[in-house]
């Protein structure tokens, strides 16, 4: 069996069913696969014949087992990009429910604990909650969501046969198909020109590619009086600036601020240097 390990977001869904649609693993006619609202790639989990020749999963929730003839193709996270998975997941897996996605990260019990001990908030998370608590509350804990959620030892450490990262999807990946392909033993028999325009549309779909980068840099433009617009699409992007510039020394007045500036020259008003 052919098994595809990657984290939460980090698009195994569209690898997994290009190295079927594309090769002959598939068991059925080829027919373009489209991608939905939010990028996705998920309703190929729907396809049977494909579930009994190629598997995908993360290691932590999907419950994935490898046996010693599993052939195994790993995607590992890249640094500057995991708030991007994390605002995929956001979306993709979870639909944007804020509340449920939260509870996936804390228990209930421990959120109102700590949003009664940091904010003097005593009522239970729930869609009412001030999005100001909320942004603040994350930042504290977001970085370090990521370093245990997307963990590249974790994963490396797997007994691969192609070990490949999200970059070489987005940047190489008819080159990184065939690779794969080789290794495992498949044929492509699609043209390369229908991959490249499906591989088009895939990026294209892609809203929160390169999230972090963009917030990266909106940060800096904040401390450095560069005028900007925001590239904030979720409040995980809105934690992670707030997260940012207090590693750079700086605190937001937040207090009630439900609502964040969209430019930096606005944003730079509303901080101060700790």
């Amino acid at each position: 069996m052919i098994k595809i390990c990657y984290p939460p977001g980090c698009y195994g869904n569209y690898l997994t069913s290009s190295i079927y649609n594309y090769t002959n693993l598939r068991a059925d006619k080829y027919k373009n696969f489209s991608f939905d609202h939010s990028g996705s790639s998920h309703h190929h989990r729907k396809n049977i014949k494909s579930g009994c020749k190629i598997q995908y999963g993360h290691l932590d929730s999907s419950g994935m087992v490898f046996n010693k003839d599993d052939t195994i193709v790993t995607i590992l996270p890249c640094i500057d990009h995991r708030l991007d998975y994390y605002n995929n997941q956001f979306d993709k897996h979870a639909k944007k429910q804020l509340v449920d996605y939260i509870l996936t990260q804390y228990s209930s019990n421990e959120i109102i604990d700590k949003l009664q001990r940091g904010w003097n908030y005593k009522k239970k998370l729930n869609k009412d909650t001030p999005i100001w608590i909320l942004r603040e509350f994350f930042s504290f804990w977001i970085n370090d969501c990521f370093s245990n959620g997307y963990s590249v030892d974790k994963y490396i450490n797997i007994d691969s046969k192609v070990l490949i990262t999200t970059q070489d999807i987005f940047l190489n990946f008819v080159v990184t198909l065939n690779q794969i392909c080789q290794v495992l033993d498949l044929k492509i028999n699609i043209e390369e020109s229908e991959i490249q325009a499906t591989h088009k549309q895939f990026i294209n779909a892609q809203k929160y590619h390169n999230s972090q980068l963009k917030c990266q840099q909106w940060v800096d433009d904040i401390i450095d009086n560069n005028d900007s617009s925001s590239p904030c699409q979720t409040i995980f992007d809105e934690s992670y600036v707030q997260f940012l510039l207090r590693e750079s020394g700086f605190e937001l007045q937040c207090d009630g601020l439900n609502t964040l500036p969209t430019s930096s020259m606005d944003m730079k008003k509303i901080i101060y240097k700790i």
